[in-house]
């Protein structure tokens, strides 16, 4: 019998718990080991005894080639089993009954979990609808609803004008800018013009700009006419009256020469 099947037929009495006949097998064992190891000696009632013989050093033969060789001294364990054991062994008792099974241990469930209560959430408070309020109401939210939308047209309006008087304004400063720079051009033409003798005026020439304003500015000016109350001197009219005007002795002078 091997130790799983020693394991197994211990497990009989462990309520075929393999793992507690495993666990007690392996306690058993560890516990010889270590007393035995320590030179004690484990007795067993009714089964026998478990202790260490020291061997001495001694001349041994090596069975393969017959060669002597010295043994070292050495210690062994050593089983001597008890009177009972051996009359079992031999047939001449019987086998005693087993202990008692040890029943499984009970399987420990885990603690439910206890849920919490949810708190009781506060009851809205639902006002009474009275109708004289929610008829109050109403009028309150058309009345509101009117003012914002008069004040929204207003602004709309508003805006409209703005935007209306900024274009009129525009082209009256456009038409005026236009007005100026007729009038501008008029004044330069003008001065471009250079006056003859005779009074006919002549368009000046190109690539000349600056020689015609400059005669321009240096236009002579018309004779002026004699005073009307200067009278010649006698020594210079001939057959003209003294006190005779000059206008009137040119005429003279032309009627004596016709």
């Amino acid at each position: 019998m091997n130790k799983k099947q020693f394991v197994a037929a211990l497990s009989a009495h462990y309520g075929g718990n393999r793992a507690a006949a495993e666990h007690a097998l392996d306690a058993v064992t560890h516990v010889l080991a270590a007393t035995l190891a320590a030179g004690d000696r484990v007795s067993l009632r009714e089964f026998g005894s478990f202790d260490r013989r020291v061997v001495k050093a001694r001349w041994v033969r090596n069975p393969r080639t017959g060669e002597r060789i010295q043994a070292q001294a050495t210690a062994v364990a050593r089983f001597r089993p008890a009177a009972l054991l051996k009359g079992i062994v031999s047939g001449k008792r019987d086998v005693p009954p087993g202990p008692p099974a040890v029943p499984p241990a009970p399987k420990v469930k885990p603690a439910p979990k206890v849920k919490e209560t949810p708190k009781p959430r506060p009851k809205k408070v639902v006002p009474s609808k009275d109708p004289i309020k929610v008829a109050a109401a109403q009028k309150a939210a058309e009345k509101k609803a009117a003012a914002q939308k008069v004040a929204a047209q207003k602004v709309a309006a508003k805006k409209a004008a703005e935007k209306k008087a900024a274009i009129a304004k525009a082209a009256a400063e456009k038409a005026a800018e236009k007005e100026a720079a007729a009038k501008t051009a008029g004044k330069k033409a003008s001065t471009q013009k250079v006056a003859d003798p005779k009074g006919n005026s002549k368009p000046a020439k190109k690539g000349s700009s600056g020689k015609a304003s400059a005669k321009s500015k240096a236009v002579k000016e018309p004779a002026k006419a004699a005073p009307a109350d200067i009278v010649l001197p006698a020594t210079e009219t001939v057959g003209v009256d003294a006190g005779t005007t000059v206008p009137e002795a040119k005429k003279s002078k032309k009627r004596a020469q016709i």
